[in-house]
């Protein structure tokens, strides 16, 4: 409802807001003849399903079984169509890397004997001798479609004859059920019959039986009444009446014979009813059946009526194509009889030509000799005039000619005079901009050789200092540079890797320090036992018991500190010992100790590959003073690294000034372009004059309210503020009035004008009917226009006083990042603060986290809650001030973000959060922190509204209210429900996804709450300009080569052979089913199939799917060694590369809430490849399809999208992309460029959050 209410405010018109649909796409038509045969049999087969609607089920299935192959041929044509196109693209590669074709009509190399040219050369032959005769070419070709159509008639005539022989055959199947039908019936009517007769024999013989009995009744019935006659005529004999024995025996049978007859006539009357209901139920069975009949005679009718309207329409249609075809054929063979006969006629013309010339030519000569013959008298006399007229006519040519001659030369040299003019001026133009370039590259070089000049000049004035001989003077400058180092943490991470470096360099010596190394006197001996530099020094050797013994020479290898200047050999003179009979052999050498020695180094030699080097120990001596000399080169070596560091890192800072410099100007643009866009989209509903109002002057406020919930109100009238309502000064409720001027394609507008206060920065407003009962607020956030210019009454400038924001959530980049959430956590926080707002936020204190990137971390005051003591933290992430609350109960002590409902200790992550959720607000209550704002996140963090409203507003934590933003609705719906309830606005991560989850049972009852606002990237972050994986920095107007060297590197890291001239598809994503594993897998081989090169990252959570990728990753490793590689683990490096190495990115997603891969790719130049889904629908506009859907974003399209869920859909958008590549690599590269310029920043969004805070604050 809100949603419907939201667009109703807002109506866009359908040139700017067009809606998105479904598109099916077609494929390319490659074998058309196929195609239409294939076509045709699929048409038939669904007439004869139409006709089958009669027709058992059993012949039902088979039609359905033919339809399906129809269908499946079909499909083999496409896949032979695919196969044939390889097949091509094959033989134009193997064309390609054969080369060094001869100039020849053939193409084909001498001495080369190849199937492939053989064929070339073949079908350019004939190519040539069909062209030579291409006059019959249309003639061929319309016999050939003639054939062609011809032949498909006949398989349609055959198809019909099948279909119309199965109908038959299904007819007479319906016959005989229809005959056996009928025969039942009609024995049920006979054995109805019979019983009916026997039952009338029953009742005939039941009525005989009656009569009988009344016929005796009445007989009896007369006797009596005679019996008495006779009585009352005979005196009586007293006065007491006897009756006879007689007269009562036949009275009881009277009664007896009556009772009998009346059970029978009730029997009869029974036995009536029943025979009655009987033949009532046979007739009705009667005329069911002759229903029935008639029914299947009438259905047999139609379907002889339809077969016989079939077979006739069949029989026109084939009758007309026939005929059509005989004509096409008749007019075929007209048209070449009257190409024969024209070309017979052209002939006969020209010879008729060719006689009447000769014929005039003879005429002539005849007529020119006979006039000589008739008039030589005056030949000589029409001769001289003839040769004077001949004269004066050479001579007229001649000087015409010499005119025209020189004219033409005249012209010529002109022209040669412009060429070389235009040559000479091109060649300046060359030699300038060569000129140009080569004084760009000495600027370049003299900035870097001026620039080098003056860091060794800074080097070496911040190092004068090791010029000092006084060890006190060094490590007093030592320890003033470690104070200062604690100014900044840049500083102090500068000295920590000076002290490391430094340490590492005299590590090695220190330990070598102490003395003679190996103390060993019966080995070798120095002498002085602490050398001195300068001085000389006797080394001794014994090789009695090394590998030397027995050697008759021995060399000595010597160098300094660690061998750190290399090593000289000496040869040892052999010393014969002076007690007699000892034959231990000693050797010595006298060698000069260098003044900068610190350790003396030695190793001994036979001079032919036997060493003695103390078991790899070496021999060492330390000269004197070697722990002070030591120090000295720790502190200097320290001083002078960490100078060096220092002004690389102020030339880092310099650079980074003026990369944030550029960074801020490029942000700058993008507002003002969102603020274009933001009042362009609006345009159709409101707009002023100025287009931006200035304080203290007036302007006219421009409505239409047929684009809003207010399109059928008469009038309209206007109520506002100022400085987000709280200005003392109000806008009363104001009449606009009809104007037909603001816009001159529309006469829809009102209008009114009004004046702004001097201390304005807000004009905020909405509208009503002329009666006040209905309002367009623009679903309840208002509308607001910035105002220019305002000044305070205390002179200072007006502005918007800053919200305190504070963000809960438990993850943030880069510290804490699991998945997108990160991301938006740190750069929404970044872009609301850079627009002058103060934002905070707090988070786990996680035993996992990248405690590195944290800044001036450092422990502040905790509290008791919750059973526990919780530790407050406070640092720096990426700019934004952080809290991290760290409970003594260890909860967030496992090593893990997410997962602990899978480990043995009895806590869930829902448990852990929720304590969490709880504890940040107990923080906030015990800190006096009352924010204007607090944003929570997904079901993690959830239930900090609920607990706000029910346990700490009512409390003191009553200023705050409550935004809710649903990252992903896949997790803890129930969490989610309660926040809804007890929010104040809920925004979730786009537009699309906003409308795909309204109907949800968790978000629909608050769906008026809920907006859609499309996430962003942080530029600075992701910045191809400045990014420190990258090989090389680039930005659009350096996409080829600044891709081409991310691509070196993503191969040389991939193992995988560069191959420019092919695109390099790649895949960063989690491999979840929510991701389109079985999209992604087809698109890896598709782009296989189509030559490219592919690269994946990602890792799966389910073991099942890492496994299969496993396997494909071995599979694709043994048959596309040179051209796939899958990373299937995390590498940030590697996502670097292939967002930048890339040239498409894929990202087919069954659902994405909105989607970062998509962006992020962009930002490096690599056009998205998306299922048109959530955020993806939009962010990605197809290059054929989405003009206007872009146009209204204020951009041009920027990728390739599908709809469907299967092979064909994503090969239809990936083919798209490849074919492009492919075809037209100049229209790719300005792509490529094109996704770099588009803004996917937190401009906007971060706008859109700032307006949905000050609706809540209202709220």
């Amino acid at each position: 409802k809100g949603i419907a209410t939201s667009a109703a405010n807002n109506v866009e018109p359908e040139h700017d807001n067009p809606v998105t649909t479904t598109t099916t796409q077609k494929p390319k038509p490659a074998d058309e003849r196929k195609a239409r045969v294939a076509h045709m049999e699929a048409e038939k087969h669904k007439e004869a399903v139409n006709i089958g609607t009669v027709v058992m089920d059993d012949e039902m299935k088979a039609l359905l079984a033919k339809e399906e192959q129809a269908r499946k041929e079909a499909e083999e044509l496409e896949a032979s169509r695919l196969m044939a196109e390889a097949e091509e693209a094959k033989y134009a590669a193997y064309l390609e890397e054969s080369g060094d074709f001869m100039n020849t009509n053939s193409g084909i190399r001498s001495g080369i004997n190849d199937p492939f040219l053989d064929r070339a050369f073949i079908v350019e032959k004939l190519e040539s001798e069909l062209l030579e005769n291409l006059e019959m070419q249309s003639d061929l070709r319309a016999i050939e479609d003639i054939e062609d159509q011809l032949e498909s008639q006949k398989k349609e005539a055959e198809e019909a004859r099948r279909a119309k022989d199965e109908a038959e055959a299904a007819r007479q199947l319906a016959e005989a059920k229809q005959k056996a039908e009928e025969e039942e019936a009609r024995l049920i009517v006979e054995k109805q019959q019979k019983e009916a007769r026997a039952n009338a024999e029953k009742i005939a013989a039941a009525q005989a039986e009656l009569k009988a009995m009344e016929a005796e009744t009445k007989r009896l019935q007369r006797l009596a009444e005679e019996k008495k006659k006779q009585e009352a005529v005979a005196p009586e004999a007293s006065t007491t009446t006897i009756e006879s024995p007689g007269s009562q025996a036949i009275r009881d049978l009277l009664e007896q014979k009556q009772a009998e007859a009346a059970k029978v006539r009730e029997l009869g009357m029974v036995e009536d009813e029943l025979a009655k209901r009987e033949v009532a139920e046979a007739a009705k069975k009667n005329k069911a059946i002759r229903e029935a009949k008639e029914a299947e005679e009438l259905a047999a009718k139609k379907v002889a009526e339809a077969e016989a309207e079939l077979k006739r329409k069949a029989e026109e249609e084939e009758e007309a194509k026939r005929m059509a075809e005989l004509k096409k054929m008749e007019e075929a063979k007209k048209a070449k009889e009257t190409l024969m006969r024209l070309r017979q006629e052209a002939e006969e013309l020209k010879a008729a030509a060719e006689a009447k010339k000769l014929r005039e030519q003879a005429l002539a000569k005849a007529q020119a000799e006979e006039e000589a013959l008739t008039a030589q008298a005056e030949n000589e006399r029409i001769e001289m005039e003839a040769r004077e007229a001949a004269q004066a006519e050479a001579t007229a040519r001649g000087e015409a000619e010499a005119r025209a001659i020189a004219e033409a030369e005249a012209q010529a040299q002109a022209e040669a005079e412009r060429k070389a003019i235009e040559k000479q001026l091109r060649i300046e133009e060359l030699a300038r901009e060569e000129q140009a370039k080569a004084d760009a590259a000495k600027a370049k070089a003299d900035a870097e050789y001026a620039k080098a000049e003056q860091q060794a000049k800074k080097l070496q004035e911040k190092t004068e200092i090791l010029n000092d001989d006084n060890i006190e003077h060094l490590r007093a400058k030592y320890e003033e540079l470690a104070r200062e180092s604690e100014a900044s943490p840049g500083a102090k991470r500068d000295w920590a890797e000076a002290l490391k470096i430094a340490g590492d360099k005299v590590r090695c010596m220190e330990q070598h320090s102490y003395g003679q190394s190996p103390k060993n006197d019966a080995l070798w001996t120095v002498s002085p036992a602490t050398p001195v530099p300068g001085q000389s020094v006797t080394v001794s050797y014994c090789n009695q018991n090394t590998v030397l013994n027995g050697r008759p020479k021995v060399f000595a290898h010597f160098g300094t500190n660690q061998w750190s200047n290399g090593a000289e050999q000496f040869e040892m003179k052999a010393r014969t010992s002076a007690v007699a009979g000892d034959s231990t052999v000693w050797f010595d050498l006298d060698v000069s100790v260098p003044s900068k020695a610190v350790i003396l180094d030695f190793v001994f030699s036979d001079g032919n590959g036997a060493y003695d080097n103390n078991n790899r120990g070496d021999f060492h001596v330390p000269v004197a003073g070697a722990n002070e000399m030591l120090e000295r080169s720790r502190i200097e070596s320290c001083i002078k690294i960490y100078a060096k560091l220092r002004l690389e890192r102020e030339e880092e800072d310099r650079l980074e000034e003026l990369r944030q410099a550029e960074r801020t100007k490029l942000k700058k643009i993008a507002k003002v372009k969102a603020a274009e866009l933001t009042a362009k989209q609006r345009a159709h509903v409101l707009f002023t004059i100025p287009e931006f109002p200035k304080a203290g002057e007036p302007f006219k406020l421009c409505y239409n309210p047929k684009n809003t919930t207010l399109k059928d109100a008469t009038g309209v009238s206007v109520v506002g503020g100022w400085n987000r309502w709280n200005h003392e000064q109000a806008l009363p409720i104001t009449k606009l009035s009809p104007d037909p001027s603001c816009k001159a394609d529309s006469q829809d507008y009102f209008s009114v004008e009004l004046t702004s206060p001097k201390d304005a920065f807000m004009f905020d407003f909405v509208f009503c009917d002329q009666d006040g009962n209905n309002y367009d607020n623009r679903n309840r956030l208002d509308y607001h226009l910035p105002i220019a210019g305002g000044i305070n009454s205390d002179g200072s400038k007006a502005a918007e006083k800053p919200m305190h924001v504070m963000s809960v959530a438990v993850e943030m980049a880069p510290i804490a990042k699991v998945g997108g959430l990160g991301d938006v956590v740190t750069s929404l926080s970044l872009a609301v603060e850079a627009e002058g707002h103060r934002v905070e936020v707090v988070l786990p204190k996680y035993d996992c986290m990248k405690y590195d990137l944290i800044d001036d971390l450092k422990e502040e005051k905790g509290f008791e809650w919750g059973g526990t003591y919780n530790h407050v933290y406070s640092g720096t992430v990426e700019g934004v001030k952080t809290f991290f609350i760290d409970p003594d109960n260890g909860m967030f002590k496992v090593g893990m973000v997410y997962g602990t409902d899978y480990l043995s200790i009895p806590m869930t992550d829902q448990e852990r959060f929720g304590f969490f959720s709880k504890a940040a607000l107990e923080w906030m209550l015990q800190s006096g922190r009352n924010p204007d704002i607090i944003h929570i996140h997904d079901w993690q963090t959830a239930p900090v509204a609920k607990f706000l409203a029910e346990d700490y507003a009512p409390y003191g934590l009553d200023n705050p209210k409550v935004i809710f933003t649903i990252h992903n609705l896949h997790y803890g719906q129930a969490l989610i429900a309660d926040a809804m309830n007890n929010c104040a606005i809920a925004t979730t991560v786009s537009r699309t996804y906003a409308k795909e989850i309204a109907h949800e049972g968790c978000v629909n009852p608050n769906l008026h709450k809920l907006h859609g606002v499309v996430n962003g990237i942080d530029p600075d972050i992701w910045d191809p300009r400045n990014d420190k994986f990258l090989p090389q920095f680039f930005g659009e107007d350096e996409v080829i080569p600044g891709k081409a060297a991310a691509r070196q590197a993503l191969c040389s890291r991939s193992n995988l052979y560069n191959n420019p001239e092919v695109p390099m598809i790649g895949v960063v994503t989690r491999l979840t089913h929510q991701k389109g594993i079985h999209l992604i897998k087809r698109a890896i081989y598709r782009a296989l199939e189509r030559g490219c090169q592919v690269c994946l990252l990602g890792s799966a959570p389910d073991e099942k799917v890492q496994k299969e990728f496993e396997e494909m990753a071995h599979q694709l490793k043994q048959e596309h060694y040179n051209t796939a590689a899958l990373h299937l683990f995390y590498d940030e490096t590697m996502s670097h590369f292939i967002y930048s190495g890339a040239d498409m990115i894929l990202v087919p997603s069954m659902f994405e809430p909105c989607g970062l891969s998509q962006l992020i790719a962009m930002r490096y130049g690599t056009v998205p490849v998306v299922r048109r889904t959530g955020g993806l629908a939009d962010t990605v506009f197809d290059v054929e399809h989405d003009h206007a859907k872009a146009a209204w974003e204020g951009m041009t399209p920027n990728g390739f999208s599908f709809d469907g869920t299967d092979e064909g859909s994503i090969d239809y958008a990936l083919d798209r992309g490849i074919d492009m590549f492919y075809n037209d690599i100049d229209a790719f590269r300005k792509l490529q460029a094109n996704c770099m310029s588009q803004d996917w920043s937190w401009n906007r969004p971060a706008i859109e959050y700032i307006e949905l805070f000050h609706a809540a604050r209202k709220a």
